[in-house]
């Protein structure tokens, strides 16, 4: 190996999450140090691979070796070196309009932290809708103020 203590670990289940990574690696007695996993704000879902770190580059080559085809929620991973072409993170833009006053959106993917339960709870107790045919809105503020404008009352 390359002298590398990131690993990309790939063909995940869409549902797992950060704590179900952790337990596997945790399961396997391999001592991790830190797992970077996207999931996306609006389905819940990962893109169905993360990135981890581990605390030395044998613990990192042992898993490498060993938990190749191992599962996580029933599913076979597959860990390779991470090559380390990885796009540039996003966030929320600068430019633009002023916030709310409020200083929130009505949905905001980038700053949210309460996952998961927030995906979960409106679903469960039958709050989320979909809501289909809406123009194309072009910043952050004019989506918030039609969302806020359609379900007003």
């Amino acid at each position: 190996m390359s002298g590398t203590k990131r690993l990309y670990v790939g063909n995940l289940p869409y549902v797992a999450q950060k704590a179900d990574v952790a337990a596997f690696f945790a399961k396997h007695n391999v001592e991790v140090l830190n797992i970077d996993i996207s999931i996306d704000s609006f389905t819940g879902r990962n893109p169905s691979y993360c990135f981890v770190d581990f605390t030395t580059e044998a613990a990192a080559e042992t898993a490498r070796q060993t938990l190749q085809g191992q599962l996580i929620r029933g599913r076979p991973i597959k860990v390779n070196i991470d090559t380390g072409n990885r796009q540039a993170p996003r966030g929320p833009r600068t430019e633009g309009a002023p916030l709310p006053p409020d200083n929130r959106y009505v949905y905001d993917r980038w700053t949210r932290n309460d996952a998961p339960d927030h995906w979960l709870g409106p679903q469960t107790e039958g709050r989320r809708v979909w809501v289909g045919g809406l123009p194309i809105m072009r910043t952050q503020l004019e989506t918030h103020e039609m969302m806020r404008g359609l379900f007003s009352g």
